[in-house]
């Protein structure tokens, strides 16, 4: 490594400050997707919030054990270089483990549904939207991503993955500290992680219904399939919140 420093340090203040510049871009990549979706079918900025509040928790868990992991084993490798493990780690994240997340979020909402457990529905928070729905959401997120991560760090611990895959990637930064430091924890991650945010944010969001979306806000307006606009006046029924959320309905005036 470069100035014979010999090890990629993850946790030094450049270190920690390149990976808050990636999370910063990786905010910033979901707050450009939210912009691009169609106004009509736009999540409320709450639910958006609590959307990309659950991806930040588990990516925040996610990317400590990723460190925890290279430094465990870097430090033990030939070449005591944890930035290959958490190279491999970042790789291996964000593309086994997204089909292996994909295919754990389907089998939960499958079971979700099958035991009709509604505050577990993902992207649906009620209305409004409740904090206890978004935090039992978060900590299945939190579970499916560990989950995947597990798997992920069995096929890491295969025997000469980091000669034959980790090393040879790497090797063109290998002479600055830096340059390695700042590819591993911030160019590969904001590539990767942003691929990797926008699909689960798709995943995860909260699927419409045919036709014009329900809306949170009174006085909204929405534009129905013949052309015509809604405007949400109210909601009549139980007064109790969670039968509003359950048997209420919403008044709406037909603008042609």
């Amino acid at each position: 490594m470069g100035g014979g420093a010999g090890n990629c340090n993850l946790m030094s203040q450049w270190g920690i400050l390149v990976q808050v510049l990636a999370a910063s871009c990786a905010v910033a990549a979901l707050l450009f997707k939210r912009w691009r979706e169609p106004v009509e079918q736009r999540r409320s900025l709450k639910c958006w919030w609590y959307d990309v509040s659950r991806q930040a928790w588990g990516a925040a868990v996610v990317h400590f054990a990723n460190v925890g992991f290279a430094s465990a084993f870097g430090q033990t490798s030939t070449t005591d270089n944890p930035c290959i493990y958490y190279f491999l780690n970042l790789l291996a994240d964000c593309t086994v483990g997204l089909v292996l997340v994909y295919v754990l979020l389907r089998a939960t909402q499958y079971l979700v549904e099958k035991k009709n457990v509604v505050t577990l529905r993902s992207g649906d928070y009620g209305t409004p939207p409740r904090f206890k729905a978004f935090l039992l959401q978060c900590l299945l997120h939190i579970c499916v991503l560990l989950c995947a991560k597990v798997v992920i760090w069995a096929l890491l611990m295969i025997p000469g993955v980091e000669g034959r895959v980790g090393a040879p990637l790497l090797r063109p930064f290998a002479a600055s500290e830096k340059l390695e430091v700042v590819m591993v924890l911030f160019v590969f991650p904001v590539v990767f992680n942003i691929v990797f945010f926008w699909a689960i944010d798709t995943w995860i969001m909260k699927r419409l219904a045919a036709g014009p979306p329900k809306s949170e806000r009174y006085g909204d307006s929405v534009r129905n399939g013949d052309g015509s606009e809604l405007i949400l006046l109210g909601e009549f029924g139980s007064d109790d919140d969670d039968e509003e959320e359950e048997g209420g309905e919403q008044a709406v005036a037909v603008v042609e």
